[in-house]
């Protein structure tokens, strides 16, 4: 409980030093904090990795987050987190999603068996 409490506590200094530092961007707010922007590429809800930390919350956090616009704090399993998303690459459009509800019905299935499913 008490690691909890320190990393939330950490994350509100962090997030009221973010929001008192006014940036107008990214590399604004690095700068201010004395700290260096860095890139993310690949980010998509298959794959919520940023820069090799799993980090489901900030990842969609990103994909929500318009082109240019600079999201507010974000805390994330290893740290606060800011994003501003520089571009989107749309996936590929599926035709066929036969094999995906082939996949959660085999994982309906299997929760059903295990006596987790529905009831």
């Amino acid at each position: 409980v008490k690691a909890e409490v320190i990393k939330q506590k950490k994350f509100e200094l962090l997030s009221k030093k973010v929001t008192d530092a006014k940036a107008a961007n990214i590399d604004d707010l690095a700068a201010k904090l004395g700290k260096a922007a860095t890139d993310a590429s690949h980010v998509s809800f298959s794959n919520p990795s940023i820069n090799g930390m799993f980090e489901p919350k900030v990842t969609g956090v990103a994909i929500n987050t318009a082109v240019g616009k600079m999201s507010s704090a974000v805390e994330g399993s290893s740290g606060v987190f800011v994003v501003q998303p520089v571009s989107v690459e749309e996936p590929a459009k599926i035709e066929d999603y036969s094999m995906y509800a082939f996949q959660l019905k085999q994982q309906l299935l299997i929760l059903f068996l295990k006596g987790k499913g529905p009831h």
